[in-house]
């Protein structure tokens, strides 16, 4: 018999292959060992993964929060901050994943992050997070985040400018800076002091997955969001939060995606809260998703020949069978 038979130099396998003849026995224990290769169908996965939105700063006046961190590899259609869309996954059949939905921050606080991590159908480590959105700027500087949150005002000198928070590399922008007008501006620019006491506050917007938030002297809109089909019908999610203005500042309309309803949306500056992240899967109709152990919640639908499940709560595994 040929070697992987009964007699002859035992042929151990590697995780992708089983050269020569095998008895029945010996491929049996070899798949109780867990060495012998699977010989399932790999399940190709397309995702979009959203963090959790930034929330806006405390005061009125104050900066609006960044988008929650953006990844997308469906249909060529932009990954954050404008990036190439990535790489499919390579999902196994009966394999756990594990993922986490990024809760939204609320005002003053960061949003959450949202992850999917496992092993691909070629044994490789699947390990994507996508980062929870920076904070608008309560008086001080905005938090760096998948987007970043816009700066506050520093209510008592109009002339200090605070940073606004950055982005992450391809999940997101950066936001805006805020603007605050001294009540005495040319007393203010000569004698410092108490006469730049800020009167009118002019909010900046938070970092959005598609552009940068605009600045106070320019409006203060929340940046952009990103449109993706995945679905089955183009939805833009992960738009910042815009500034609130005060006292004759501006308040720019929150831009499509951003807000506590969207999924990854920076909220409004003023105490509002950033939307919630989601993780979205599409992949062939010939395979079922489910959630063994609970934990999640997942709503799955039909879009031509594939299937759409869509994770929008808590943190536990899925499967393919």
């Amino acid at each position: 018999m040929a070697n992987g038979g009964f007699i002859g130099k035992r042929t151990v396998p590697s995780p992708t292959s089983a050269s020569a003849v095998w008895g029945l026995n010996e491929a049996y224990n070899a798949i109780l060992d867990g060495i012998y290769p699977s010989l399932s169908t790999p399940v190709l996965t397309n995702f979009l993964i959203i963090a959790g939105g930034g929330g806006g700063g405390q005061d009125d006046g104050e900066g609006g929060g960044g988008a929650g961190g953006y990844l997308n590899s469906y249909g060529s259609e932009a990954s954050g901050e404008n990036s190439a869309s990535l790489s499919a996954l390579s999902c196994e059949l009966n394999n756990l994943y594990a993922v986490t939905i990024g809760a939204g921050g609320a005002y003053n606080s960061n949003g959450s992050n949202s992850s999917l991590s496992g092993t691909a159908s070629d044994l490789s480590s699947i390990s994507l997070t996508a980062i929870g959105g920076g904070r608008g700027g309560n008086g001080g500087d905005g938090s760096l985040g998948g987007s970043g949150g816009a700066s506050g005002i520093d209510p008592s000198n109009a002339n200090i400018v605070r940073a606004a928070g950055a982005g992450t590399s391809n999940q997101g922008f950066a936001g805006g800076v805020s603007d605050g007008i001294a009540a005495n501006p040319s007393l203010c620019n000569s004698m410092g002091g108490n006469f730049c006491i800020v009167s009118t506050y002019k909010g900046a917007g938070g970092g959005g997955a598609g552009a940068v938030g605009a600045s106070g002297p320019n409006n203060g809109a929340g940046g952009a969001g990103l449109a993706s089909s995945i679905t089955g019908t183009s939805i833009t999610r992960a738009a910042g939060g815009s500034g609130r203005g005060k006292q004759n500042g501006n308040s720019a309309a929150m831009p499509t995606g951003s807000g506590s309803s969207s999924s990854g949306g920076g909220g409004q500056g003023g105490q509002n809260s950033g939307g919630n992240g989601i993780i979205i899967l599409r992949y062939s109709s010939l395979f079922s998703l489910s959630n063994p152990g609970g934990g999640l919640t997942i709503s799955t639908a039909t879009v031509g020949s594939d299937k759409v499940s869509s994770i929008t709560a808590g943190s536990g595994n899925f499967q393919f069978s």
